[in-house]
């Protein structure tokens, strides 16, 4: 429902740089994918009719989003058993589904353990509950409100807190909801599911897909630009939610200058156009793509609550802590202080072993913290650019040798003819 509308934005969104695939690649790719159910485990690799040499694979539900999954390895051969339980981009709960919790068993099994710390930093007390307020106080002085969301379920989100604000009578029905951004509608639809088998199929909670606020409506094609240039006050979300191109870069220029509105940011902040209007003062006039200035007179914040990471005391709570044999755990996933910084946290837990080595990247090294500290291995690595510059011009060839084949074969049908 969701794998191939998201490997084709992803392909368009990169076509002009370093592209990985193209569209018969996602076609080729989901030719191959074979559905699982959760807590299935199924054998990827097997050597030999014995099954002495085998890689089996479960998947467990995840709360990150709709279709994550944490990944359980079990690797044999004649010498020993490995097990490798990875975490994915983790959150133990989520509002649209009931994410069943990870069995026992495996938590007694002798683990290697890979956890990701995008929130590597920051506790769950961190958490600061500022949309409401925000929203509610530029809609009452008469703005118009800005909110960049990521396209799968971010949108979703925003939303059900949209028509909660509504039904506590908080927020004006009055003030439309517009929703912009072709992927986030194709999400929309796979959320706000009317079959009771694909609801069932997927575990959505009836009470939670029913997030649609009153006064709502998807805007494509020409209507965006009546939506961007009218001066109704109304709330929009508009996609990407890094606001690096695209719809909610445009709305934001649009209403950026106004002092009423606000712009509101509900997720990380990775670009260098959301960093800069961000930490910007009010009044302040920046400078942005193609010498485009502009000044900040609009209302900026950011909000954190709706994160679909846990923290890092959740991610020790509720994953770390419940493993009994824990063999080595690595960290992956986060900004290089995340990492550094989760390493620390965990070695300094009272109910984590001294003994068991925890392992981070960092560029063209890792750092392993053990007993006696951390210690920096230097690892040579490969720079991946040159060997994505390599693909790409090993398509282009393999794409211009099938168009003179066309050509080719065009020509000597013609002359048959």
């Amino acid at each position: 429902l969701l794998i191939k509308d998201a490997l084709m934005d992803c392909y368009k969104c990169t076509r002009r740089t370093l592209q990985l695939y193209n569209e018969i690649d996602v076609e080729r790719t989901l030719n191959l994918l074979r559905i699982v159910d959760f807590n299935k485990t199924i054998r990827v690799y097997n050597n030999g009719s014995n099954g002495r040499k085998s890689v089996d694979v479960t998947f467990f539900m995840n709360g990150h989003l709709l279709g994550s999954a944490c990944m359980l390895f079990h690797a044999k051969d004649e010498k020993e058993d490995l097990n490798i339980f990875y975490t994915g981009d983790y959150k133990k709960e989520n509002i649209f589904f009931d994410a069943k919790p990870i069995p026992q068993w495996v938590y007694k099994l002798p683990m290697n353990l890979i956890v990701e710390s995008t929130y590597g930093t920051s506790d769950s007390a961190d958490i600061e509950y500022t949309f409401q307020k925000n929203v509610i106080r530029a809609t009452r002085r008469g703005g118009t409100v800005i909110i960049p969301v990521i396209a799968l379920e971010r949108t979703e989100v925003v939303l059900y807190n949209l028509k909660q604000m509504q039904r506590d009578e908080i927020l004006d029905t009055n003030i439309p909801i517009f929703l912009v951004g072709k992927l986030a509608v194709q999400y929309l639809h796979v959320y706000h599911q009317k079959n009771s088998l694909v609801k069932s199929r997927l575990g959505l909670i009836n009470d939670a897909i029913n997030f649609i606020p009153k006064n709502f409506s998807v805007v494509s094609g020409e209507n965006i630009d009546d939506i961007l240039w009218s001066r109704k006050q109304m709330i929009v979300l508009a996609t990407p939610g890094m606001m690096t191109q695209g719809n909610s870069y445009n709305f934001i220029m649009k209403h950026i200058e106004n002092k009423k509105d606000l712009i509101q940011i509900t997720s990380y902040v990775a670009s260098e156009f959301g960093k800069k209007i961000l930490n910007a003062e009010r009044g302040e006039e920046l400078t942005f793509t193609n010498n485009h200035r502009a000044m900040v007179k609009a209302e900026v914040e950011q909000t954190n609550e709706f994160s679909a990471h846990a923290k890092r005391d959740e991610l020790y709570n509720d994953v770390i802590r419940k493993f009994e044999n824990i063999k080595c755990l690595t960290i992956v996933h986060g900004e290089p202080e995340d990492r550094r910084s989760f390493a620390e946290y965990v070695k300094s837990q009272k109910g984590f072993s001294k003994d068991t080595p925890v392992i981070i990247g960092d560029k063209n090294k890792k750092i392993i913290y053990s007993n006696n500290g951390p210690k920096e291995v230097y690892e040579k690595l490969e720079n991946i650019e040159p060997l994505i510059i390599r693909i790409r011009e090993t398509k282009r060839k393999n794409y211009k040798f099938r168009q003179r084949k066309n050509r080719n074969s065009k020509k000597r049908n013609s002359k048959k003819r």
